[in-house]
Formats: structure tokens, C-alpha cells, sequence
């Protein structure tokens, strides 16, 4: 079964006057489902609770907020132990001033506990003194934190995002540039357009670096006379943010700018069409390593490829940008054995859509990108086109540091087509895979997350999220799990999107991700409510499976800890179905057998004598042993 789609991201974003929504383009996808669930595990002594808590958050007026997988709506700061959410207002939460366009935010200083809402970042919208500009649109939002602050009073909620305009009616172009203290005072909001032309577009991945500065990447609209209503997605630049003490806001500048008309962009006259799906910029925890990086197709490649990431990096603090070497990945053995050919040729055709990504305390690049497969340049299918096999499409990690040498691993295969939300009119806003990214504040540990709904869904209808984290000092992943599970958001963690920053040392988990979901009305025009989903996370103990590392596949999915025991022994099962365990002492003597299909199994050996004992996990595809030793 295969289905044709427009590679065009969000073709129907710019057409219309309000030009309320940027959709996210259609695809079909096929997920493995593990069955891992959200639970509390040993190591943590069932400190944590199988029921995490939804914290209701404010309301947006519709749904068209939370859309972009690139937006970075959610941050977390541990020096203040706080969390932020920015949104568009309800105007009817606020005395039915201000419209949609007023961009506000929900804080949080107790860690995610409890939050005050609706504090407001753009006075200017709000009061109708804002021209040109009309309304505020997808927001992105990051923390300013003085040096050695530990008082959420002294921290700020730093905003950016898109807005519309009275320049070009109906149209983007310049973005809005707002801060405010937590309890919402001192809040200013001012409007910058980069180029100098009103052709500023989405500034995505606003975040905060250890020496105050704060970094977005941003697209530009095009400038020709034809084509003056789209995204060009041919330039791109890394914009710095230097806090201002003496108005309470931020002062940008354009810090790097990629190769002017490097990427393919949509324009009539040469039939061009547009093929950069996404981009974003992530620092390293001491802010000295970064990496911007476009999922895009270079304009000078013949026969031109399908997108993929064109990365460029900085070692100094954003002073200075080079680009990396173009990376082949259709040469890559792990897409030559794992991605069919496209137009089934045979050749690989790797085509990476949405991502997002963080830098680890070694200052390598991880990503998250959901690949498809794209058709070959001479099939009548691929001006502009993905065409795309239901087997072909993927959640994947990547990893590098000089664009040399690459991680490729696969963090699901996806099934189920994204869910369009009923809508006056299609195309209406989808419910994709949003794959999103976040780290440890040291970079020791990072975590993926995506959404789905599972094996038995043929669409994307009853999202879950799922969720996997890699140890960066060890190698080792944990099994990836269903973080909502068992919980208020199960089947409904609608647009889920979380910080780049993960919280250490939480109260359920030895790490918790600070998410977001949404809860939309009828309608995509309805008023769209949010949920902070608190307490979801991983232990230590769950680090525990080498991917790749072994060429028995079964070894990647059994991990067994702790290891030296005391005689209580945890099995992790990553997705293998019914297993058959047996444990072993010395001599070969069946000590305990069991059978299960559960992602987590206990085996008590507590009666047994200290020694050495073998675990042995059977399935009808091959078995894998652990040595253990009770102490």
C-alpha cells in the first residue's frame, strides 16, 4: 500500500486571510508497539506513583498554537525550579480582550507542582498598540536567569514566535520579541524583523545558554514578486539574545547567517519546489558547543536528494559558525539494511521530516527525525512529492560531532496516518508522531519522546507518548515506554510538546520530563485547553540495554538489574512478547522458571545462597543469558 504526499511543508499555511494555521504535512506510518508502560521501578523504592497528575493549565481560543513539532513552548530552569508554558490567550478567560493573538504564559515554581496562569508577555497586542503588527502566532519560550539566581522573583519568561501584520495583510513576517517577570510585571514586548524587509518567519528551539545569551533559529519568507505569500526555506539565521537590564528585555541581533539561497525553495518561474521540512539549534550544557541544523535539500545537488540534515556548528560560545561535511545517508549501512529502495529500485532514499534535538555534556548532536522515503528524480511522482511505502517510515536517533561519522539507530518503526482534526474546511491541524527531544541540565542523559496510538489504530486518533533515554557516559538506553500509561493523558496527549531540559532528582522519578499536552474542543476553531502531565519519567536502574552492540538481537531487549542482588531481580523485556525464564544456579540446577509477556518481570531469589546464578529468557525467535551474581 502506498499513498503520494506533498513534501510542501504547511502548502496551506499562507493562503487565506487570517493565515490562523501552518499544517503540518500528511503521512502514513507503521509503529512497533512494545508495550512498555509507565511505572515505578525498584531502584526508586515505588517512590513514584502509577498515576501521574494532569495540572490543568489555561486555554488557548483555538487550536492553532501547538502545532509545530519545532516550537519550543515548554522550558524548565533548575536553578529556579521552574517550569513555563507559553500560548496564545482564550480572549474570553480575559474579559474578552486582546483577540487570539495575545501570547501569554503559565508558570510554575515549585517544579510543576502547582502553576499561576495567564500571565501576559505581549501588552502591546493585548492593548491594540502593537502596529503593524496584529497578533502573535505559535510562540516559542525560554528562561532568563540571572547569574548565581536561585529566586524564581528574579527570573524571566522570554518569548518568541511569529506574528501577523498590517504590511502584508493576512500575512508573517515580522516576529514578536516579549519578556516578562514570573508574577508577570515588567513585561515588555517589541517586534523585530531580522532582514530588514518583513520577511522574518518561525523562530524555533528558543533556549537559554549558562552566560545569559539566548539563541533561536529563523527562516525567512521569500522575496520575489510571484512568491511573496510563502516560505522561501531558503535562508536561515541564528539569531543571539542578549538580556537588557535596562528595559527588561532582550536585544537580538543575527549571531550567523547559512549560505544565502543554499537550500531548495518554491519558486514558479524555475518550477523549484519547496524541500525543508524543519530546523532547529540546540547548545551543549556549557553553552561553548551549539549546532544549527536544517532538514533540507541543498540547491546545488545533482541528481538533488531527498531532505536530510545540513548541519553547522559553533565551539565558542556562537562567536564563530562553520558548516560540517555533507553526510551521504543513503550510503549508511543501517539504511541500506533497514529502508527499502525508493520506487522499489533498490537505492536507498532516506527523507527526514520533522525533528528535534539537544546537545550532550560531550558536545555531541542527538536528534530525533521521523525518516520516510522519497521518490527517485525520474518518476513522474517526484516533483515535489513523497512517496511513501507504509513500511519505509521510522522514528530515528542521530548522533554526531563532525558530520563524519553518524549514530543511526532506530527508535520505532510508526504505523497509523495522522489524525486531521475535524475542521470547517481541510486541511485541518494533524496529529503527527512530533518527535521532541530534551536533556539532563549536565548532559549526561538524554530522552526522546514521540507520539502514538498504537498497533490498533489506523490512524493517529488516540495518542499516547512514548518515551526512550540514552545514558551518554555508558551507551546504555532504556527500554522505550508509554509514559502515559495508566494516567489522565492516556489516549489523549493530543500535541504533546516538553523542555529541553529534563528535571533531575524528581519526586517520582530520578528523571521526570516536564510535558505538556493539549486538549482540543470539537473543532479545530473551538477554545483549546492544556494539561502539565507531572511526575512521568525514568530511574537510573533503567539504563540498561546496549543497542547494537550485539549481534544476537535479543541481547538489546533483556536487561537484568540490580546486578550484584541482594536476591530481588528485575527482567526488562523490550518488546519481545512471551518469554520463557529460567534461572540457573552453578550446577546447572532450575532454581525458578517463570512465563510472561510483561515489559517488567521479578524474580525473588532471597531464599537462595550467595553465588552465581545464570538468567536464561527463550523466545520462539532464540534465547539470551545474564550472569548475576547474589550477594
Amino acid at each position: 500500500m502506498k499513498k503520494i504526499y506533498l513534501s510542501l511543508l504547511a502548502v496551506g499555511a499562507f493562503a487565506g486571510a487570517n493565515a490562523q494555521q501552518m499544517v503540518p504535512h500528511r503521512t502514513q506510518h507503521k509503529l512497533i508497539d512494545n508495550q512498555a508502560q509507565q511505572a515505578p521501578v525498584a531502584s526508586k523504592g515505588n517512590k513514584g506513583s502509577n498515576k501521574a497528575a494532569s495540572v490543568a493549565l489555561a486555554n488557548a481560543q483555538n487550536m492553532y498554537t501547538v502545532l509545530l513539532s519545532g516550537q519550543s513552548q515548554v522550558a524548565y530552569n533548575p536553578d529556579v525550579n521552574s517550569v513555563v508554558f507559553v500560548h496564545r490567550q482564550n480572549a474570553a478567560d480575559n474579559g474578552g480582550v486582546g483577540g487570539s493573538g495575545t501570547i501569554r504564559f503559565d508558570v510554575s515554581t515549585d517544579g510543576g507542582a502547582t502553576f499561576t496562569l495567564n500571565k501576559l508577555l505581549t501588552p502591546g497586542i493585548f492593548n491594540n498598540t502593537a502596529a503593524p503588527v496584529t497578533g502573535g502566532r505559535y510562540p516559542n519560550i525560554t528562561i532568563y536567569n540571572p547569574a548565581g539566581n536561585t529566586d524564581p522573583a528574579n527570573a524571566y519568561a522570554v518569548s518568541s514566535g511569529v506574528t501577523l501584520n498590517s504590511v502584508n495583510p493576512g500575512q508573517w513576517g515580522i516576529i514578536q520579541a516579549s519578556s516578562a517577570k514570573f508574577d508577570g510585571s515588567n513585561n515588555v514586548d517589541a517586534y523585530i524583523d531580522v532582514y530588514g524587509d518583513n520577511t522574518t518567519f518561525h523562530t524555533y528551539n528558543l533556549q537559554s545558554t549558562p552566560d545569559g545569551t539566548l539563541w533561536s533559529l529563523a527562516g525567512r519568507l521569500s522575496t520575489t514578486t510571484d512568491n511573496s505569500d510563502s516560505v522561501d526555506y531558503k535562508s536561515f539565521s541564528v539569531l543571539k539574545g542578549v538580556f537588557n537590564t535596562g528595559t527588561n528585555s532582550v536585544d537580538w541581533s543575527v549571531a550567523y547567517t547559512l549560505p544565502f539561497e543554499r537550500f531548495v525553495y518554491n519558486d514558479p518561474d524555475n518550477g523549484l519546489t519547496s524541500q525543508v521540512t524543519s530546523w532547529s539549534i540546540a547548545f551543549s550544557p556549557d553553552g561553548q558547543t551549539g549546532y544549527a541544523v536544517v532538514n533540507g535539500v541543498d540547491v546545488n545537488t545533482t541528481p538533488r536528494p531527498a531532505p536530510k540534515p545540513y548541519v553547522y556548528k559553533t565551539t565558542d560560545g556562537g562567536a564563530n559558525w562553520s558548516a560540517l561535511p555533507d553526510y551521504d545517508f543513503a550510503a549508511n549501512q543501517w539504511v541500506i539494511d533497514n529502508v527499502p529502495g525508493a520506487n522499489d529500485t533498490g537505492e536507498p532514499r532516506p527523507y527526514f521530516s520533522d525533528m528535534d534535538m539537544v546537545v550532550d555534556a560531550n558536545g555531541k548532536l542527538h536528534m530525533i527525525s521521523e525518516q520516510l522515503c522519497q521518490s527517485l528524480g525520474n518518476s513522474s511522482d517526484s516533483a515535489g512529492y513523497v512517496f511513501s511505502d507504509i513500511v519505509t517510515q521510522k522514528i530515528l536517533h542521530l548522533a554526531t560531532t563532525d558530520g563524519v561519522t553518524w549514530d543511526v539507530e532506530l527508535l520505532s518503526d510508526v504505523y497509523g496516518e495522522d489524525y486531521e482534526w475535524p475542521a470547517p474546511a481541510p486541511p485541518g491541524p494533524l496529529q503527527s508522531n512530533r518527535p521532541q527531544a530534551s536533556r539532563t541540565a549536565d548532559g549526561t542523559k538524554v530522552f526522546f519522546s514521540w507520539n502514538t496510538s498504537g498497533p490498533n489504530e489506523t490512524e493517529n486518533i488516540l495518542p499516547d507518548i512514548y518515551c526512550a533515554g540514552l545514558n551518554v557516559s555508558t551507551g546504555l538506553w532504556t527500554a522505550a515506554k508509554n509514559l502515559t500509561f495508566n494516567t489522565n493523558a492516556e489516549g489523549a496527549a493530543w500535541f504533546h510538546t516538553v523542555a529541553n531540559i529534563s528535571i533531575s532528582n524528581g519526586a517520582d522519578f530520578d528523571y521526570e520530563l516536564p510535558i505538556v499536552y493539549a486538549e482540543p474542543g470539537a473543532a479545530d476553531t473551538d477554545p483549546c485547553g492544556f494539561w502539565y502531565l507531572k511526575g512521568v519519567g525514568f530511574d537510573d536502574a533503567e539504563f540498561a540495554f546496549a543497542i547494537g552492540m550485539s549481534e544476537n538481537p535479543l541481547d538489546d531487549k533483556v536487561a537484568v538489574f540490580p546486578n550484584p542482588t541482594n536476591g530481588n531481580l528485575n527482567v526488562m523485556l523490550n518488546g519481545i512478547g512471551q518469554v520463557d525464564i529460567t534461572v540457573t544456579d552453578v550446577t546447572g540446577r532450575v532454581v525458578a522458571a517463570s512465563r510472561t509477556s510483561q515489559l517488567q518481570h521479578t524474580i525473588d531469589l532471597t531464599s537462595q545462597p550467595t553465588g552465581v546464578y545464570m538468567i536464561t529468557v527463550r523466545t520462539e525467535n532464540g534465547q539470551t543469558s545474564r550472569r548475576v551474581v547474589k550477594q
